[in-house]
This record gives C-alpha cells, structure tokens and sequence, in this order.
C-alpha cells in the first residue's frame, strides 16, 4: 500500500498536499543521510529488515530471548508487529496483553488489527479474557459492555466488578458549546451545594475546550 493510498482513504483533506508531503518527506530523508542519523521508525523498519534479509542472523538474533511480552498491544503499529514476529522465528513464546476495544492511537500509525489478528499470525495462541475491573462501578460498566457489543469485530467479554454503588452515565445532548459549558457548570453547582468537594471533580475533554465532546463528572 502507497502513502498516497493512505493519505486517500483515511486523511483525504490532505490529498492536495500530496506534493508538498513528498517533498518534505524527501529532504528530511537527505538530511538524515548527510549526518548519518536515524529516527524512531527508521530503527524499527531496519530491525525488520534485519530480522528478514538474512534468516541465519535473524534467528541468531531471536534465539538471544527465551520470551517475548507486550503490553497495550492494540496500540502497536504494522511495523511493530511484524518485528515480533521475526524475534519468534526461533520459537512462539510470545504473549501480548491489550483491549481491542480500547485502541486510541491511530492518529500516530496504531493499527487495532494487530490485536484481533493475533490468533491468526500466530496459530495455536490462547486467548484468556480478563474481565473483572477494578476501577470502574457497576452501572458504568453496564453501559461499556452495551457498546463493546456492537462493534463489528471484536473479542468477546463481559466486563464485571465486585464495587457497587453508583449511576450510570449520563448522554447529554447540548445544541452548541455555550448550552454545553452551561451544562457543566451548573452540574458542577449541584454537586457541590451537595457535598462533593470542587477537588473530587474532574471535567475531562477531548484535547482542547472547544473540542468538549465527552465530559465526565466525577
């Protein structure tokens, strides 16, 4: 697959600047060169290449590690994925922890295939679903289980814990950012007049105010 098919089919208002990207892209790359320097990807694409050009060095380079352990795997990228499996060549013992519904980061090259393909690139895996939470209550719970269940693809689980109390999340619908602040700052009114301390209050959004679209109240 080409950038520009990428660039086409996931960041399409980009498209224009096909021509720019490549030129960026081809300058950084010579000044690299010229300091004889590498970044972060070139470093994982090198291994790979390592890993695939000579099967004698890369099985030398496997059989230096005994296991392999991942963490937040639905976070890794198709790169990252596919160094592990050249350092499992010289054996499988490889195991990967994550939540398929959970993958946040593919704004920066994550891809959550890796995590529901794993059983496929490496047969004979188990998978062992851990479904008691510890931080969550119930009613929250309740409602994740709801949308977890109507992905399309997906690792099935239902989340339980033993804390109870608590209500369930409220769906506000607000007209526009002002009626939404409204919301907010009242709600945060009535929880205090009640009792709550302003510091166990926690008003959480996406990136930056004007792009509040979940908000949690604590």
């Amino acid at each position: 697959i080409s950038i520009e098919d990428i660039v086409r089919d996931s960041y399409p208002q980009f498209v224009d600047y096909l021509a720019d990207f490549a030129k960026i892209y081809a300058d950084y790359t010579r000044r690299k060169q010229e300091r004889n320097l590498v970044d972060y990807d070139d470093l994982l694409l090198f291994w790979a290449l390592m890993l695939e050009a000579s099967p004698e060095l890369g099985k030398k380079i496997a059989g230096l590690y005994d296991h392999i352990l991942v963490d937040e795997y639905q976070d890794t990228n198709v790169l990252q994925a596919r160094v592990l499996r050249g350092m499992c060549v010289t054996h499988k013992n490889i195991s990967v922890v994550g939540d398929d519904a959970q993958s946040i980061y593919s704004f920066r090259g994550a891809n959550f295939r890796n995590i529901l393909d794993f059983p496929k690139q490496f047969p004979g895996a188990s998978v062992v679903a851990l479904e008691q939470n510890y931080r969550s209550t119930q009613p929250i719970l309740g409602v994740t289980n709801t949308l977890i269940s109507r992905a399309a693809e997906r690792f099935t689980k239902n989340l339980w814990t033993e804390r109870t109390g608590g209500e369930s999340p409220w769906l506000v619908a607000a007209r526009d950012e002002q009626q939404q602040t409204k919301f907010v700052v009242d709600r945060i009114l009535e929880l205090h007049e009640e009792g709550t301390r302003l510091s166990e209050i926690a008003v959480l959004f996406r990136a930056r105010p004007r792009d509040w679209g979940w908000i949690a109240l604590a």
